[in-house]
């Protein structure tokens, strides 16, 4: 399939830059024999304009999911946002279904770092504005990513994903947003649990953390996620006190 995607990608033409208001798919050559190519798709904003820094949305894919099928999903929020929303694709390639998986290691955190890198150097990315937004295995994959070292992040946006406590090198003022449903679950853990283990493990580390726990049972998005996600990056920006607004609402309703 890989092969195909690559004969597709070559016979349309996409290496060229992003276009405003266009999806495309790109790849980066192997760095190696052995290595892969990193197949990555990017979104740009209808006013986008190459000659002004802009914001970049890291979108990390859920297993079974691509590149494409993300970065086409978060269209909207790169509109709403005036940031370009592009992501790299798990190197796991799922047999019998439209998707790939992250295998967590150390190839994949590196091809993460080297998409970053190849974003900066390509188009002028305002690098105190990249936001990281996983979904599912791509949450947990960000999640190690994002702790590994201090990587001068805008916020983490993780959705609906197991909870593996690792390292905690991050700047101890980048802000977490962690979402889950509440009755999504995963090889039967509940996955507002895990969020809730989350972020009693972000608080112990002083670390600024909202957590929604969302109505349903979806394993990926959720209704109403344009104004959750609004919420999140009008705090990350410092628009908007998310942790107060939330403690007053729960103030309110265990008064009322």
């Amino acid at each position: 399939m890989r092969a195909a995607l690559l004969v597709m990608i070559l016979a349309s033409g996409v290496f060229a830059q992003a276009i405003p208001g266009k999806l495309i798919e790109n790849e980066l050559p192997a760095e190696s024999k052995r290595g892969e190519p990193l197949v990555y798709a990017i979104y740009a904003p209808r006013a986008y304009d190459a000659s002004k820094p802009i914001p970049l949305i890291l979108a990390l894919h859920a297993g079974t999911g691509s590149a494409r099928q993300f970065t086409s999903f978060l269209r909207a929020l790169g509109e709403a946002q005036g940031a370009l929303v592009a992501g790299p694709q798990g190197f796991r390639e799922v047999v019998g279904a439209d998707g790939y998986w992250w295998k967590g290691d150390k190839a994949e955190l590196a091809s993460i770092d080297r998409f970053v890198e190849h974003m900066k150097k390509t188009y002028k990315i305002d690098e105190s504005r990249i936001t990281l937004v996983g979904l599912a295995d791509g949450a947990e994959l960000g999640l190690k990513w994002v702790m590994a070292k201090d990587r001068k992040l805008h916020g983490v946006i993780l959705l609906n994903f197991l909870f593996k406590k690792g390292s905690m090198k991050a700047d101890k003022g980048l802000k977490f947003v962690l979402f889950a449903c509440q009755d999504a679950k995963e090889k039967t853990r509940s996955l507002a649990k895990e969020a809730e283990k989350a972020k009693a493990a972000l608080l112990k580390d002083k670390r600024p953390v909202v957590l929604r726990i969302m109505p349903g049972s979806s394993r990926s998005f959720f209704h109403a996620w344009e104004r959750e996600f609004k919420y999140a990056f009008d705090w990350f920006g410092g628009k908007y006190d998310w942790p107060a607004e939330l403690a007053k609402k729960e103030k309110a309703a265990t008064d009322g």
